[in-house]
């Protein structure tokens, strides 16, 4: 359970804010508001996309990401539809902390692939492998191939998730 929480929520909300979260510039109530800094921003409006460049970090109420890129494609109607992050990700979020060299969030799906020596830690425990796939409303995930999940004791932990009393 607590896989699916480090993950499953990493992109359900960052850089998406629903009709009326936001009425005008100044007015948004700041436990709403994500800010996403760069080096660069190129934003497309005909193709659709936004990319940043360099030093990025998304810092969201409901998270924190950090990488060296970070693309968003939109649809037609200006909704997030592909989140995608490479080098040197980080993503915190609850106390959990997920690091790979790619993370891409299909939106529609709710599916959230991490690639690239992917790993996730909640306080000591460890969940690693070639990659790391969440479903974010299905309570689903898949890791693998050689995958490797690491549960310290400690009393309401992973292991007492996993295995029970």
């Amino acid at each position: 359970m607590f896989l699916a929480t480090v993950v499953v929520l990493l992109f359900a909300g960052p850089l998406y804010c629903p009709a009326g979260s936001v009425n005008r510039v100044g007015e948004a109530p700041t436990s709403e508001v994500t800010v996403v800094t760069s080096d660069k921003l190129t934003f497309d409006n005909r193709e659709r996309y936004a990319l940043f460049e360099g030093n990025v970090v998304v810092v969201d109420p409901r998270i924190r990401i950090e990488a060296d890129w970070l693309e968003i494609r939109f649809d037609e109607k200006n909704r997030p539809t592909l989140i995608t992050a490479r080098g040197a990700v980080r993503i915190e979020q609850r106390g959990s902390v997920a690091t790979a060299g790619e993370a891409v969030y299909e939106v529609g799906p709710g599916r959230i692939v991490l690639k690239i020596a992917p790993r996730v830690r909640r306080g000591r425990d460890l969940l690693e492998g070639e990659q790391i796939i969440f479903w974010r409303d299905e309570n689903k995930m898949v890791c693998g191939p050689s995958a490797r999940l690491v549960i310290y004791p400690q009393e309401g932990g992973v292991r007492d998730m996993v295995i029970g009393e």
